[in-house]
């Protein structure tokens, strides 16, 4: 790491730092197939996510930072304003995977194993712990190692799961007399 890198928080699969306003990361197998998705999402107006800037001399993939805080902040299961930017930020995406045609040496992390149910690029992912967060509302997603093409109730669902309060917090203090 160079004195002007920044260590930045995640990176389960690689070593993630900030130089500048940029985001560094080793190559995956997969890194290829995920640039053209980066780009093909900054060719159709969807700004919810880090936009793929090249490679550099390390041989590791320049990402634009997004300014903004990161880990699962409370706030998502508070506040229906963060569900339902969530909610909207899913589907922007997804709309805007649509037409997505992918190389024919595409490769992917993960496939949903019903080609024929593959309506878009799945995130895989889409969860509070790869959410940037303006205000308590996320605003954004990162860590695209894991789409692949599949159906959008496969993200709905684990959106859900992560996201929607399905279960009494101690806030909530219900009276069921």
């Amino acid at each position: 790491m160079h004195n002007d890198e920044i260590q930045l928080e995640g990176g389960n699969v690689n070593t993630v730092v900030r130089v500048g306003d940029t985001v560094r990361r080793g190559l995956t197998p997969n890194s290829a197939t995920v640039h053209r998705l980066l780009l093909h999402l900054q060719d159709r107006g969807f700004d919810g996510c880090p936009r793929f800037l090249g490679i550099d001399e390390q041989n590791r993939e320049i990402l634009s930072f997004i300014d903004g805080e990161t880990g699962i902040l409370p706030s998502i299961w508070q506040s229906d304003e963060a569900l339902i930017a969530t909610a909207q930020m899913l589907r922007r995406y997804h709309d805007a995977t649509v037409d997505f045609a992918p190389a024919g040496d595409a490769m992917w992390a993960y496939r949903h194993p019903d080609p024929e149910r593959s309506e878009v690029i799945c995130h895989n992912d889409f969860a509070p712990y790869n959410f940037v967060y303006e205000d308590g509302v996320p605003v954004a997603v990162l860590d695209f190692d894991l789409a692949g093409p599949g159906p959008r109730i496969k993200d709905v669902a684990y959106a859900a799961y992560w996201t929607v309060p399905l279960s009494f917090n101690s806030a909530d203090q219900v009276d069921f007399a």
